[in-house]
C-alpha cells in the first residue's frame, strides 16, 4: 500500500513580491504628496471663505454707518444717540 501525502507549495514568485515592492515605492511619495496638496488647498479655501465673510460684514457695517448717519442728518435722532450706536457699530469691527 503506498501512502500519499500533500504539502502546500507557495506560488507566489520573487517576481511578484518585487513587483509589489516596487508600485508601494512609487505609489506612496504620489500618494503623500497629493495628500499635501489638498491639505494646503483645504486650508486656503477656508482662509478665503473666512475673508469673504469679513469683507461681506465691513460693507454691512458700513451700511449701517450710512443709514445712522441719514436718521440723524434727518434730525430722527440726537447726536448722542448717533455717537452711541455708531460706537457700538464700530466695536463689531
Amino acid at each position: 500500500m503506498t501512502k500519499y501525502t500533500l504539502e502546500e507549495v507557495d506560488d507566489t514568485s520573487d517576481f511578484l513580491f518585487f513587483l509589489q515592492l516596487c508600485l508601494a515605492i512609487l505609489f506612496l511619495p504620489i500618494g503623500i504628496i497629493w495628500s499635501i496638496i489638498k491639505l494646503v488647498n483645504y486650508f486656503s479655501e477656508q482662509k478665503k471663505e473666512k475673508e469673504i465673510k469679513n469683507h461681506d460684514l465691513h460693507i454691512a457695517k458700513m451700511e449701517e454707518l450710512k443709514l445712522l448717519a441719514d436718521l440723524r442728518d434727518h434730525g430722527l435722532i440726537s447726536k448722542e444717540e448717533f455717537e452711541e450706536r455708531r460706537v457700538r457699530i464700530l466695536k463689531h469691527l
